[in-house]
């Protein structure tokens, strides 16, 4: 919906983004968890669904967004630290 009033809406992609992976991941999972076999109707969901992530994550990009460097949790939670500290 927020897609809808603003298209420009980059954390609004990124959540489409996500939950395509996690669609993907699920039914990933389930196939494991079943011993099932992986039949070309489910092959082919799953290639739509990568696709689906992949063209938000690449939409958010052409706006700005860049994923966060891997130590940026690490920098973003002392700087909360030194500033509680002063």
């Amino acid at each position: 919906m927020m897609l809808e009033l603003n298209p420009r809406y980059i954390y609004g992609m990124l959540l489409r983004g996500n939950i395509n992976y996690l669609l993907v991941q699920e039914e990933l999972a389930q196939i494991k968890a079943s011993n099932s076999k992986m039949t070309s109707e489910i092959k082919q969901r799953l290639i739509l669904l990568t696709k689906k992530n992949l063209y938000w994550y690449d939409r958010a990009e052409s706006l700005g967004w860049r994923e966060p460097s891997s130590d940026f949790l690490e920098r973003y939670l002392q700087s909360i630290e030194d500033f509680k500290a002063q």
